[in-house]
């Protein structure tokens, strides 16, 4: 369940992680984001890996999937590179 938004083009890494913990507080059982830096997804990660929740996401072009693996990652979509990095 996805009570709040998709998360996507996030500013700053500390609003993903407030983001993912407002979610959460509201019912989320996993994150969906469809776009992002790469440290606003590796935030993000990072904040749902902490608070147990699975992140869902297009691959964006910021991250190789390896890389997103390695921070946690498990559920990728639509990926935007899919040689890159794997």
């Amino acid at each position: 369940m996805i009570p709040g938004e998709i998360l996507g083009g996030i500013a700053m890494p500390e609003k993903g992680a407030q983001r993912v913990r407002q979610q959460k507080t509201m019912g989320a059982d996993f994150i969906k984001m469809v776009d992002g830096s790469r440290a606003d997804v590796l935030e993000v990660l990072d904040e749902a890996r902490q608070q147990g929740l699975s992140v869902s996401e297009h691959l964006p072009l910021s991250i190789s999937a390896a890389d997103a693996s390695d921070a946690s990652w498990r559920v990728m979509e639509h990926l935007g590179a899919p040689a890159r990095g794997c």
